[in-house]
């Protein structure tokens, strides 16, 4: 093991949380922050000589918010000491990103606890106004003037109602109150505080919103996977464990434990939810409630099951999506976990991907 992996990896145990290896050098967890939770990505070099996290926001910005979101992330950037907000025009996704050269220096775990809190103390403060100009909730100026003003100093709330309108800018958002405002916060390089992320254990997520997040991440993994890899047919599943115990009265629900399935392909992928898993009149309620779902015994050639000769029991259901579509298919997988089968957001879910012909990804991994 390298350096930096032992590195890493001490900082992850310090803190009590579980990490995922993607690869020998690519870790990646999920990050209690105060404001919200986030997946922090550390990679580096085989030969130790550069190390890189990146905090990456748990939402893409639509398309037509990504300029006001690229004005917010420009005046984030602006003067600050430590890493930078990022954001791929491409898909929406941002991140926030510090690195440093190691120059053949053993890392210890104390430089990467350091490097993350910066990290994460910079997500922690200017995150809230990014997501409230990503749902145009406010304008870049005024949610970069709530983000940086000292904790201690309430704004005036005629200010704040101008900058919402769009107002001009004033005297006092030049480059050197906003410098002031940067000191005032102790906000860069990992200085402390008031609201800054405290080390803690990682706690089990509860959040609907939180789990949503996680589906996602991994639908756009696997598109990733479905391209970059060259791995164009490959399947992703979300399920209970096996041993898991079915809710409601003996009978009403379905013997086998809650489960969907994502089949992938080069230009589209869909989900199909087995004839094991959900009850005929929770499959009707499904096409009922929610856009696009279909039976798929009328429309085998559309989503991933092809063999009608299969569905003896009644239409198992399927929906079909393009790439970009990620997060209404979380939020389906979502629907389906927590409103048809009832399951609490904090209930145990696993993960298991891998392509019809090549290699093998994820197998009975925890979703976190």
């Amino acid at each position: 093991m390298s350096k930096v992996a032992k590195a890493v990896r001490g900082f992850l145990k310090s803190m009590n949380w579980r990490w995922h290896e993607l690869a020998p050098t690519r870790y990646e967890v999920i990050v209690p922050g105060n404001t919200s939770q986030w997946l922090w990505l550390a990679q580096w070099e085989e030969d130790d000589s550069f190390f890189a996290g990146h905090s990456i926001v748990p939402v893409s910005v639509p398309a037509k918010r990504r300029p006001a979101v690229a004005e917010y992330l420009t005046r984030a950037n602006y003067n600050m000491r430590v890493g930078n907000f990022e954001m791929d025009y491409a898909d929406g996704q941002v991140c926030f990103r510090t690195s440093m050269f190691l120059c053949g220096a053993g890392p210890k775990a104390e430089l990467i606890r350091r490097m993350a809190f910066a990290n994460f103390s910079a997500m922690d403060q200017y995150l809230p106004g990014l997501l409230a100009v990503t749902y145009g909730k406010a304008t870049p100026k005024a949610a970069i003037r709530r983000a940086e003003q000292p904790r201690e100093v309430k704004a005036c709330k005629d200010d704040d109602a101008g900058d919402e309108q769009g107002g001009q800018d004033d005297q006092e958002d030049g480059p050197r109150a906003r410098r002031a405002h940067r000191g005032a916060a102790e906000s860069r390089g990992g200085a402390s505080r008031k609201g800054q992320l405290v080390a803690r254990p990682r706690k089990p997520l509860v959040s609907r919103v939180g789990r949503i997040a996680q589906f996602e991440r991994y639908l756009k993994l696997m598109e990733n996977r479905a391209h970059g890899e060259g791995e164009p047919s490959c399947f992703m599943s979300f399920a209970r464990p096996l041993d898991s115990p079915v809710p409601g009265p003996k009978g009403d629900r379905p013997q086998s434990p809650p489960m969907m399935q994502f089949c992938f392909k080069k230009k589209w992928f869909a989900i199909d939810v087995p004839n094991t898993n959900i009850r005929p009149v929770d499959a009707e309620r499904v096409v009922r409630e929610r856009r696009g779902f279909y039976r798929e015994a009328e429309r085998p050639d559309a989503g991933v099951t092809t063999d009608v000769s299969d569905l003896v029991t009644f239409d198992p259901i399927g929906k079909k999506y393009i790439y970009g579509d990620e997060r209404e298919a979380a939020e389906d997988a979502a629907y389906l976990f927590y409103d048809v089968w009832r399951l609490r957001t904090d209930a145990e879910l696993l993960v298991t991907a891998s392509s019809f012909d090549g290699p093998s990804w994820e197998r009975d991994a925890p979703l976190e």
